[in-house]
């Protein structure tokens, strides 16, 4: 049994490394420029965001962000996702920061989603309360998530890293999703900056 135990430490530490050498499926372009960069500067405009926040004190913001490349110049933009939740492990309640990216090549499919399958959908409901419809967004770092079932509503916006430590981060809302018309706003007006 130890030998079997022993086994699957190792091929856990081998797959840990190997992540770590090659990157994440879950990494964004901002984020992968970042780290390729031996010299970087990481500029984060808290001026500008846009917000959602829970009754008890949870929140997600999103800003802008500049990854320069010190030894070249290359500059890239995108934008940073700022996530504060409570969650409970093992019984224990921790607070939990985080911050992803999403990259500025991912921004138009976002604001399609959200343009598309949440603004028209605000006010739906579904006959059947015991029936869901969940419309998903999957960027590299962050997958958003809006869900209608009977005249109940939940948005939810979780940290995709999680699914490799078994953890789920994720910021949920039932009475700010409205501000969505926000969002899209605030990630065209970045849009139109990179053009």
């Amino acid at each position: 049994m130890k030998k079997f135990f022993c086994f699957f430490v190792l091929i856990g530490l081998i797959s840990a490394t190997a992540r770590a050498q090659s990157g994440s499926d879950y990494d964004s372009s901002i984020r992968k420029f970042a780290e390729q960069a031996k010299y970087v500067l990481i500029e984060k405009d808290f001026t500008r965001e846009a917000a959602f926040y829970s009754g008890i004190g949870e929140y997600v913001k999103f800003y802008p962000v500049t990854v320069t490349n010190l030894q070249t110049g290359e500059k890239v933009k995108g934008l940073l996702v700022k996530m504060f939740v409570h969650y409970t492990r093992n019984g224990v309640k921790m607070k939990f920061y985080y911050d992803a990216f999403v990259g500025m090549d991912e921004i138009n499919d976002m604001i399609r989603f959200i343009e598309q399958y949440i603004i028209p959908n605000l006010d739906e409901v579904t006959e059947n309360p015991k029936k869901k419809k969940a419309y998903i967004f999957r960027a590299k770092e962050i997958t958003m998530s809006y869900i209608i079932w009977g005249k109940k509503r939940q948005l939810k916006i979780r940290l995709n890293y999680a699914e490799e430590t078994g953890n789920f981060y994720e910021f949920w809302t039932n009475t700010q999703i409205k501000k969505v018309t926000e969002l899209v706003k605030f990630l065209k007006e970045l849009q139109k900056e990179e053009n």
